[in-house]
């Protein structure tokens, strides 16, 4: 059951509308895309989840392989930085990072116009622009 009324959903709907249209809305969806389709990074994923599985069976030895464990470790970590150093990996976190802070502030903007308070407020207003 639906308990919005019509006006209510028209209005998130054109609200929905304006988010997408948003450059940071656009960014994020290019660049994950692109995250998604590098097949430096896919290949390195697929590796890491691999890796990340045989860590786990090793730990779960009987008898734990301490040496193994390390070098698992180690590539899993060498992974990471690979993966985390690739520049449309940096872009796709960038551009998520602005998405994440535009739909917060967002948020915080529908919290305020309901509550008429600010969820974030100090009530010290030399901390941000004020609430009037």
């Amino acid at each position: 059951m639906n308990t919005l009324n019509k006006e209510l959903v028209e209005v998130i709907g054109k609200m929905g509308e304006m988010i997408r249209a948003d450059e940071r809305y656009g960014a994020f969806e290019a660049a994950s895309e692109e995250y998604a389709n590098d097949p430096e990074i896919k290949t390195a994923l697929t590796e890491y989840n691999v890796q990340q599985a045989a860590l786990s069976e090793a730990f779960g030895a009987e008898e734990r392989d301490d040496e193994l464990v390390k070098a698992i470790q180690a590539r899993i970590h060498a992974l990471y930085q690979t993966i985390t150093a690739n520049p449309v990996y940096v872009k796709y976190r960038e551009a998520g990072e602005a998405y994440e802070s535009y739909t917060k502030a967002v948020y915080a903007e529908i919290e305020y116009a309901i509550t008429g308070q600010r969820s974030d407020c100090t009530h010290d207003c030399s901390t941000c622009s004020g609430c009037h």
